[in-house]
Order: C-alpha cells, then structure tokens, then sequence
C-alpha cells in the first residue's frame, strides 16, 4: 500500500490497510511532537526522534517476527487475525506516552502511567483509532491487553512486551544510531531469524546466545550511559520541580496571569479524560513553561528560564552521611530547598533481569544441542554479572 524509509530499517512497507488508516489518525500523528528519549536529547544532539518513529519500527519489526516460519506456523500465530492484533499492538504501544515521553510520567504525584493512557486511547469509543480497529474487526480490548501484558496468550504478549521484544530491539537501535553512539549494534535480522516456539515459549538455539549477550550488554551499556545520563536526570528533576512549584501556586490560590488549565488534572492527581490528554505533546507543555517565564512568582519563573534556556539543576553523587551538610549548604545561600534540593538513589542497572514479575513470565529461553530449554542465565556467564551496588544518593542543586 505504502512504503516509508527509515534511518534505521530502510524501507518500511506498510500492506495492511488498518494500520495505514491508523497512522494517518490525528492520536498517532500526534507522536511526531513526543520526543523519544525525553531530556537525553540535551545531550546528545542528533537524538531529536519520535515516538512516532519508534511505533513504526516496533511494528516493523513485529511484521518481521511473524514472517519465520517457526512463528507463522504456530498457534496463536497461525491465525491471520491474530497476527493482525499484534502488529496493531506493535504500532500503538507507546500511543499513550506525555510530552517528553518517560519524563512526564515524574512531573505529577500518583501520575498514571504511559501504558494506562494507551490503553485508554484505544479502547475509548470517541478516539479515532477505536473506530477503526472496530470498522476492521479488531477488538481494541484485546489490543490493550497486549501492550499492558494481560493477554490471555502470553505468547502474543511477549512478541511486544518481554526482555527481548520488538519494542526494545527497535529502541536499543534507534536510540544508539540517533545518539551517535555504537553501544547498541543488535544483530536483529540474526535474533528474529532463530526464535521459534517449543513448550509455549518463545526460545531461541543455543547458537543465537551470543547474539543476545550482545544484545543484553548493549541495552546494559545503553541505560548507563544514555537513558541515566546525568543530564537528563537533571532535566527531570529541573521540570518536575517547575510543576511542583506551578501546582502549589494554584492549589494555594496564588494570581497567574497564564492559563493552566491544561495541566489541571495533574494538579490535582485525577485521571485525565482521552480528549483532555490527546492536547498533550512537547508543544503543548513548551508553551506552558514559556507562559511561565513571564509570572511574578521568583521560582516558577527561574524554574521555567532553567528549562528552556538548559540551566537545569546541577547532579553530584554523595555519601548518605553528607546529604544534610549538602542540603544546609544549599539553604545558606538563600535558596528554598523545597525546590532547590532533592534526592535520588543511585540506580543499579542489571545486565538481565531473571525475575519474574506479576505473574508474567519475561525470561530469556534458550535450547541446547540435546533439546533441553533452560533460562539464559543457565548458560552464560555474561548475564548473571552484577553491576556494582551503589551505597551513594544522587542530589539535585543548583550549579556551583
């Protein structure tokens, strides 16, 4: 029907008419104004892309999974309308997703998450894309189902929500090629070309470990030195902070001479209405933090400055025993550490995860020379390194 080019796959065809009338909707269109990485982008400047992008790679990727044969000749995937829920799955998985994607979801208290929202936006009969999932016969409760990892089939659950999946394989790749940096070289075509079904699970020959080792160690690279950036922690916590301080001047009845009404449900902890929440995008939220460059209140005004103009607050690591000299430190030079001051722990990224959570069965299976299936940690003595537990906070301050 279509084909598009990407700067990551190549060429992206796009043969199913549902998922054609999909993209062109005003709720997926409105994923090009969603940046990707949220506030990864201020440091690396070619990392720019959208959640836009990402879907189409995601159901790419899961048209590329459903073309093995391993795959296409197994129940549920032997049913066309079942490979046709989850390339659908594959392509809105991240429709819910706030401006500056995983960064909204720190800006309010008790925020709903990114997948909530997708669901929502799926399953509400006033979107456009519930219409025509509906016009098309594809139950959009099945399809939320599958992108919130409820699907009664887990296997239709793992082709879009697992360890090794079509939305983490495509993110690892489009983040790394957009970021400029050569962490995350998955060999994607060799991974999909060896997985195949045995005992209900998605598993994959003993000769395609070493593949995703490298997939585990680049996604492990990739959220040290991409996704924990400093910087974009900062970015984080220098907008949360502006929020903090926006929702405290309207609870307490404070003037403003901006209108926020678009952010009130943050305010006020609630959820969202589907209409309510398709008017928010990066745009949008830029428009908020420029109208509050322009109030009277000192620190909502600085807070707004700090974002737009890349002063966030400034990141260190400390000892748990110097976080009170730091915070006084900061309180002596006059500025209001409600706002001025936070504290994070240090996160402790591991290479692969091997629980097993709520239920869902996420691990990596891999099948010896004799037939036997065992989780990967089984095998390689790459996954089960730990990374170094860190006895250390990361605090938030303003620099110098």
């Amino acid at each position: 029907m279509t084909t598009i080019r990407d700067n990551v796959h190549g060429d992206i065809s796009i043969n199913d008419k549902v998922i054609y009338e999909l993209i062109n909707t005003s709720e997926f269109q409105r994923l090009k104004r969603i940046a990707q990485l949220g506030g990864a982008q201020h440091v690396f400047i070619g990392a720019s892309h959208t959640r836009f992008a990402h879907c189409l790679g995601v159901y790419h990727l899961v048209t590329k999974f459903l073309e093995n044969p391993n795959i296409l000749n197994q129940k549920p995937f032997d049913d066309e309308k079942n490979r046709l829920t989850v390339k659908v799955a594959g392509l809105l998985h991240d429709i819910g997703h706030g401006p500056f994607s995983h960064s909204f979801e720190k800006v309010g208290v008790n925020h709903f998450k990114h997948e909530h929202y997708s669901s929502l936006i799926i399953t509400s009969p006033e979107t456009k894309i519930n219409k025509i999932l509906v016009k098309h016969g594809i139950d959009p409760k099945v399809v939320a189902d599958i992108i919130e990892g409820k699907c009664e089939d887990n296997l239709m659950n793992l082709l879009v929500s697992s360890q090794l999946d079509a939305d983490r394989l495509d993110y690892l790749l489009r983040d790394s090629i957009n970021a400029g940096v050569t962490y995350s070289k998955v060999d994607v075509d060799w991974i999909i070309r060896h997985i195949k079904i045995e005992d209900e699970k998605i598993v994959f020959p003993i000769k395609a470990m070493y593949a995703i080792e490298a997939y585990l160690l680049g996604r492990y690279y990739m959220y040290n030195q991409v996704y924990c950036h400093k910087t974009s922690f900062a970015f984080d916590e220098t907008l949360h902070m502006w929020f903090k301080r926006l929702s405290y001047l309207i609870k307490s009845g404070q003037p403003l001479k901006g209108d926020y009404s678009l952010v009130q449900p943050l305010v006020d902890g609630t959820e969202f209405n589907v209409n309510a929440y398709l008017e928010l995008d990066d745009c949008s939220f830029i428009q908020l933090i420029q109208t509050a460059k322009h109030e009277d209140d000192a620190i909502l005004k600085d807070f707004a400055q700090r974002i737009i103009n890349r002063e966030f607050l400034e990141t260190a690591v400390c000892h748990p025993e110097d976080v009170e000299a730091k915070k006084a430190e900061v309180a002596a030079l006059g500025y209001d550490t409600d706002y001025y001051f936070a504290l994070k722990d240090q996160p402790v990224v591991e290479i692969y995860n091997k629980k097993i959570k709520k239920g869902k069965d996420e691990l990596i299976y891999i099948q010896d020379t004799n037939g036997v299936i065992e989780d990967i940690s089984h095998f390689s003595a790459v996954v089960t390194a730990k990374g170094k537990e860190k006895n250390k906070k990361i605090i938030f301050l303003p620099k110098n």
